[in-house]
């Protein structure tokens, strides 16, 4: 496994070095943005009151009681508060964490289903995109539910050209987490079925 790694890494070494340039400006972005962003805004609040119940099993419970959204961002962000505080810098940093994968991420994603210059464009505009900088750092799940839509659709993609386990798998769980993240997701899922069936 190292060799074959290693081997990659060999030959792909200029592709890998500017997706981890572009990756490092992505962060610089955010970070900066991150500095001067201000306080939390209602909905921040909101997931701070969520995710800091003593139990996750209270952090759900709060959910269903007062907010239609699926819990899988706010029990994230219950175990990062227990972790690193809940200041908020951190539960940022949170968010951060889950969305800076994304441009790294989507140019696999879109190299494999389209070519490596839609891949290029993508990262570039992941990475310099306000809207993208904004929502990656904002203490919400929105950039989760970007991050886990591309792999769902991703593997759909795959799953539709070659039924595989291992595409199969991945779009389970991608897909599976999803719903557990954002409550149109079905929407989502029957347009699967339609484009499926």
């Amino acid at each position: 496994m190292n060799k074959t790694i290693a081997n990659y890494i060999k030959k792909n070494f200029l592709e890998i070095a500017i997706i981890s340039v572009v990756t490092f400006v992505a962060l610089i972005l955010r970070l900066l943005l991150l500095k001067n962003y201000g306080d939390l805004w209602l909905d921040e609040l909101y997931s701070w009151y969520f995710a800091s119940q003593k139990t996750i099993f209270e952090t759900v419970f709060e959910l269903l009681k007062q907010d239609l959204h699926m819990p899988l961002y706010f029990i994230i962000l219950h175990f990062w508060l227990r972790i690193f505080g809940n200041s908020d810098i951190s539960m940022h940093l949170c968010t951060m964490a889950l969305t800076i994968p994304l441009v790294p991420l989507s140019f696999y994603v879109v190299k494999k289903i389209f070519n490596k210059s839609a891949a290029y464009f993508s990262i570039l505009a992941l990475t310099i995109n306000a809207f993208c900088i904004y929502y990656s750092i904002e203490v919400r799940f929105y950039g989760l539910v970007v991050v886990l839509a591309l792999l769902s659709a991703f593997f759909f993609v795959k799953m539709l050209e070659n039924f595989e386990k291992k595409y199969i798998t991945g779009f389970i769980i991608s897909h599976g987490l999803l719903l557990y993240t954002f409550s149109i997701t079905p929407i989502l899922t029957f347009c699967y079925g339609l484009v499926g069936g």
